[in-house]
């Protein structure tokens, strides 16, 4: 309790603290008497400094009751201890001896002791863990790097993502699924995705834009035999399996194609490539109209992983994947090709009726038809959907099993699951021969690898 107070103020004097650390803000010295709350006696007179603050409030958070309830028999020198509150006054060690007397007492194991002063008693020592005292927590504030700021800062400014459906993989998800078809021998028709949900009515001069490209191809390949004979075999053989018709009526877009040709000692292996992005007068083309659709080709990294980790593993290919799956008859218009086999002939306009090497939705549909054939016809077979999910890069499949028994089983599975949608398998290899002696023996290509189904 302050009997008396004398305020005045000085001039600055340095008052240093812990570590030598310097006190700011000394606003002067006091002269007071102080003396225990309830009675008059003993009266100390003191001279402290004036300061903005002493320490922080005491103590740091509020006491469990139970310390409370076990000094509730005692005279407190502060009545309300187990609540935080500003500290009023710092008693120097120079007035130590009037205050103490020599009375001390033990409250528990896991509570502080209590000292008697002329104030009343004191408690002192902290308190401890304690089987009677309520769940603690100590706050912890860490100091974020810049890195891990910005990073925070784009986190919160970035825009969630928009909903699947208003998207365009999206939008190219419901067409597939809206559109695809299965024939009674189970071979797939697909749709072309175009962006804007209905197929593009025109492509005005996209003929005569073929129709030059094909005359300059034409000379090109009359001043080459061979490339012009195994071109000739090519759409030849295109028009033999039924991949592409002589058309009936007006084509809406014409694709212009060309040779892709690889030489390997005497023989020429070739590829038509079709350029379906190839701008009709208006500039645009057809490949500009189409969706690309969502990325469903696993990163080579990945399959070359997963197919390393079995004892037995073997690839194979699906035999001219792209042209084994038909475009719907109303998309057909959109594929249109010029060709002749020779210069003496008139130019015939044919349809390609298949998905075709060229538009860039091809891998697209291709894949989402192994996947439509993994999620409806493999629920009793894991690991064929898993294969065609997991381990097919293009038309390549890389798998494998732990023992020969599950990977001759796996071999069966995926030739008779794909053959239901006319895809056969073919260019087996293995790192186990005895996993390729079952195939027919036509089957076995010039490097000793079968090449066919069973």
């Amino acid at each position: 309790m302050v009997q008396q107070l004398i305020f005045a103020t000085v001039s600055p004097v340095p008052v240093t603290g812990l570590s030598g650390q310097r006190v700011p803000d000394v606003h002067g010295v006091v002269q007071l008497t102080i003396q225990p709350r309830n009675r008059p006696t003993p009266s100390i007179s003191v001279k402290p400094w004036v300061l903005s603050s002493i320490t922080t409030d005491k103590p740091a958070r509020q006491l469990p009751a139970q310390v409370r309830a076990r000094c509730s028999h005692l005279t407190l020198a502060d009545p309300s201890f187990d609540k935080p509150a500003p500290v009023d006054m710092l008693i120097g060690a120079d007035i130590f001896p009037q205050v103490w007397n020599d009375k001390s007492s033990s409250l528990g194991s896991g509570f502080p002791s209590v000292y008697s002063s002329v104030f009343g008693w004191v408690l002192i020592d902290p308190v401890q863990e304690h089987p009677d005292i309520g769940a603690q927590s100590m706050l912890v504030s860490l100091v974020s790097s810049l890195e891990t700021l910005m990073e925070r800062f784009w986190l919160v400014e970035e825009p969630d993502a928009a909903p699947q459906q208003f998207t365009e993989d999206g939008l190219c998800e419901e067409l597939f699924h809206s559109e695809v078809n299965r024939d009674s021998q189970g071979r797939f028709s697909v749709p072309l995705p175009f962006r804007s949900g209905q197929p593009v009515k025109s492509f005005p001069g996209s003929r005569q834009v073929a129709l030059n490209r094909f005359l300059q191809l034409e000379r090109k390949l009359a001043a080459d035999n061979i490339l012009y004979a195994a071109y000739r075999k090519f759409m030849s053989e295109y028009e033999e399996l039924g991949h592409m018709t002589r058309a009936e009526g007006v084509g809406q877009y014409y694709i212009p194609h060309h040779a892709v040709q690889k030489v390997e000692g005497d023989d020429v292996k070739l590829r038509v490539v079709f350029d379906a992005s190839a701008k009709c007068h208006s500039g645009i083309s057809l490949n500009q109209c189409l969706l690309v659709g969502p990325k469903l080709q696993q990163d080579i990294v990945d399959v070359l992983v997963g197919f390393r980790v079995h004892k037995v593993a073997f690839t194979t290919d699906i035999c001219k994947m792209y042209r084994q799956i038909e475009v719907l008859p109303q998309y057909r218009g959109y594929q249109y090709i010029l060709w002749r086999e020779s210069p003496q002939v008139a130019v015939k306009e044919y349809t390609l009726n298949t998905v075709t090497y060229g538009v860039n939705s091809a891998p697209y549909l291709a894949l989402r038809v192994l996947r439509y054939i993994a999620d409806t016809e493999c629920a009793d077979q894991p690991d064929v959907k898993g294969a065609l999910y997991n381990q097919t890069y293009m038309d390549d499949i890389c798998v494998g099993a732990e023992s020969l028994e599950a990977a001759k089983a796996l071999q069966f599975n995926l030739i008779k699951i794909l053959a239901r949608s006319g895809l056969q398998l073919r260019k087996w290899a293995s790192n186990t021969p005895e996993l390729l002696d079952h195939l027919h023996p036509r089957c076995v290509d010039h490097h000793g690898n079968r090449i066919g189904n069973q």
